[in-house]
């Protein structure tokens, strides 16, 4: 699945909330087809709590009668986290959401994420400092720092 395209859909149609236990992110859409192209790309990249439901819309269709929709939900964070830095570079309305969830999520997490250089570099370029950076992953900010310096950013 084409990344632009899928940032997109996630710009207009898509969105993260958080609840007492967590974030949840969520696309809706009237298509199921669709849905059940992105639930296998995200299952292609690791995620294994993606649920695809059925439901009936709030609002009325053109005729009057309630719109038949689709719903796809992910719960765990660490699924919404592989998401989120899947689209990071792409989404142009949600990226501050994004950037503030996957730092919400960081401080949130109950373990440790393993030491990504490449995810280290693409949050920089996205503009997160080194001390941020050091927080999601739950590491010191020199280890980062030597990460940049190794990379030639610094």
């Amino acid at each position: 699945m084409d990344k632009h395209y899928l940032a997109g859909f996630f710009d207009g149609e898509g969105y993260v909330t958080w609840y007492r236990r967590g974030a949840r992110l969520i696309v809706g859409q009237k298509s199921v087809e669709i849905l059940e192209q992105i639930k296998d790309y995200w299952e292609s990249l690791g995620c294994q709590h993606i649920h695809l439901y059925n439901q009936t819309y709030r609002y009325k269709t053109t005729r009057g009668e309630n719109a038949d929709g689709w719903r796809l939900q992910v719960a765990m964070s660490q699924d919404i986290k592989i998401i989120l830095t899947d689209l990071l570079p792409y989404l142009i309305v949600k990226k501050q959401d994004a950037i503030k969830t996957l730092e919400a999520i960081g401080k949130n997490k109950r373990h440790t994420e393993k030491l990504n250089e490449e995810d280290v570099m693409m949050l920089k370029q996205l503009g997160l400092s080194s001390i941020k950076i050091g927080k999601f992953y739950h590491c010191s900010n020199r280890k980062i720092l030597l990460i940049l310096h190794r990379q030639g950013v610094l």
